[in-house]
């Protein structure tokens, strides 16, 4: 999930949580009687040591999140579910602490990370309180997106979805809250539970803040319900921020339905290469609906003029697999960016089989390139083509390749035959520039039908 709301949760509120200076706590032996008294006091006050440190952490996940870093993302709210757990008593009286806007606010997000759907209906509150200090409510809506699907456990489950509803209002909170509104209901949205998608559609057409729609947008793809589509392609597709037809298009890309496929047809003529980009590598969720218009539309993804378009072209023709893609994918081994080769490499790799490893010759002149990362992309999609493990020296596998397909040596094509003179292209010479425009003239409309031979 694309998730905003901590990120700009914490942000919202740093000068807030950061003002306050800590002093070092007392030191005792650790059998003493003070030892136990501090101990204890500890876990049941937020001090300041403990609420720079939550609010660290909280800085840091906001991090991994915007840097999409899940390894770090999980790492980080394991542990602040953990500290959670163990510092509850501290929360619970932070949550009450009406001396403390900075208290309130740090247990009020917190609370979200313990996993008690308890919490739910007095986060919900706190949000929604109109007299509440704007940084308590905020955090208490990043508590409420915390807390996620935990909130179904709640028996006043239908009430806290009402409140949740009303902080995605634009009258009702500021655009951090409604990110957070968003990504909670995300997560507690439930069919059998009778809810609606109304409030999350409303969203997308009317929200004021553009990174508001963008949460909507991802949200309503994680969803994956048609119901959504009306609105995705008539009124975010077309809207003037190119970032939320962006985000529209990855949109799409969950929703496998006719109607997300014509969508995505259209988004490839967009004018922004960052929407042509998403578009493309989203078709691959519309595959079965009509597997030879997408694997058309993926190859004219792979001659757009945009390299990163060309880049997300052939990353989905590795995830379809289509060993039609070969002759396109291979034809794109001499594209002028180095990003696009090595997404192109690794989708041979997957597109051709064993049965067809003679095809995977051209990948050979790859292990002569200068750039390390082609070089190692290239002698791993030989490896798993040939299921031959050689060094990776490209004399040496141009020998495998001759010995075992003849027909490629030219020793042995020209065996009875002068050879053919000619003047060296340099064309593959290692250090030719990499912001050279491609030979080819990229295609800039989808064609309608498959060219025969591919």
């Amino acid at each position: 999930m694309n998730r905003l709301g901590m990120l700009t949760g914490v942000a919202g509120v740093s000068a807030l949580l950061c003002g306050c200076g800590s002093a070092d706590k007392p030191k005792f032996d650790s059998g003493s009687a003070e030892y136990q008294y501090y101990a204890n006091l500890e876990y049941n006050v937020l001090s300041d040591v403990v609420i720079d440190n939550f609010y660290r952490q909280l800085t840091q996940l906001s991090q991994a999140v915007a840097e999409q870093n899940a390894e770090q993302e999980q790492s980080l709210r394991a542990q602040l579910r953990q500290e959670a757990l163990q510092y509850r008593g501290a929360v619970e009286n932070g949550l009450t602490d009406g001396g403390s806007a900075r208290r309130r606010s740090i247990a009020s997000a917190m609370a979200g990370f313990t996993g008690d759907a308890k919490y739910a209906v007095q986060l919900a509150q706190i949000a929604t309180d109109p007299s509440e200090n704007e940084s308590v409510s905020t955090f208490a809506s990043l508590g409420l997106a915390a807390l996620g699907d935990r909130i179904n456990e709640s028996a006043e489950r239908d009430q806290v979805m009402a409140y949740v509803a009303r902080l995605m209002l634009p009258s009702a909170a500021t655009w951090p809250m409604r990110v957070n509104a968003v990504m909670a209901f995300g997560k507690a949205y439930s069919v059998t539970r009778g809810d609606v998608l109304t409030p999350l559609t409303d969203v997308i057409v009317n929200d004021p803040h553009a990174t508001v729609r963008r949460q909507a947008l991802a949200v309503a793809r994680d969803i994956g319900d048609s119901a959504v589509l009306p609105e995705v392609t008539r009124i975010a597709l077309k809207d003037p921020d190119a970032s939320i037809r962006s985000a529209a298009a990855v949109t799409l890309g969950g929703i496998t339905d006719p109607r997300a496929l014509e969508a995505l047809k259209e988004a490839q003529l967009d004018a922004s290469p960052m929407v042509r980009a998403q578009a493309v590598y989203s078709l691959t969720a519309q595959r079965t609906i009509e597997p030879d218009l997408v694997n058309d539309l993926i190859i004219d993804g792979l001659a757009d003029f945009d390299e990163k378009v060309r880049e997300n072209a052939a990353k989905a023709a590795g995830m379809v697999g289509d060993q039609k893609f070969t002759r396109s994918l291979l034809q794109s081994l001499s594209d002028a960016s180095d990003g696009v080769r090595v997404a192109v490499i690794n989708a041979l790799a997957v597109v051709i089989p064993y049965e067809a490893r003679k095809d995977g010759f051209p990948i050979v002149a790859m292990l002569d390139e200068g750039e390390p990362l082609i070089v190692t992309a290239a002698h791993r999609a030989l490896k798993k083509i040939t299921n031959v493990q050689l060094e990776r020296d490209a004399e040496v596998w141009r020998k495998w390749y001759y010995e075992n397909f003849q027909e490629l040596d030219p020793e042995w094509i020209y065996r009875d035959q002068p050879r053919p003179r000619y003047a060296p292209s340099g064309i593959r010479t290692t250090n030719r520039p990499r912001s050279t425009p491609r030979t080819s003239t990229p295609r800039s409309t989808p064609r309608t039908s498959s060219p025969s031979g591919r």
